[in-house]
């Protein structure tokens, strides 16, 4: 699985090529930290001083064991999370800007 290694994206996804192989994916972890960067990440992301990171750290688990673990670092003032959880359609019917319709 040297496609796990390369900077490439990886077409099918990694989650489906981990399946490809053997490693199911059947749900995942998903943390966020704020923290300050290390100074290689404020060099990285051109960050100005005082502004924080957000890590988001996912740890992928199959039916029997943890098997992967995915770290971005992001600047911590310039990104917005957002999430779904339910129905979809129904809250992209409220909210115009996600609908593709």
């Amino acid at each position: 699985m040297q496609e796990l290694l390369s900077p490439k994206d990886i077409p099918q996804g990694t989650t489906r090529l981990l399946a490809e192989h053997g490693y199911s994916q059947t749900g995942y972890y998903a943390e966020y930290v704020s923290r300050m960067p290390t100074p290689e990440e404020a060099t990285l992301l051109g960050l100005q001083p005082g502004t924080t990171v957000l890590l988001h750290i996912r740890t992928g688990y199959t039916a029997k064991r943890p098997f992967r673990v995915s770290i971005n670092v992001f600047a911590g003032d310039q990104n917005r999370i957002v999430s779904t959880h339910g129905d979809a359609s129904v809250i992209t019917s409220f909210r115009l800007e996600e609908s593709t319709e």
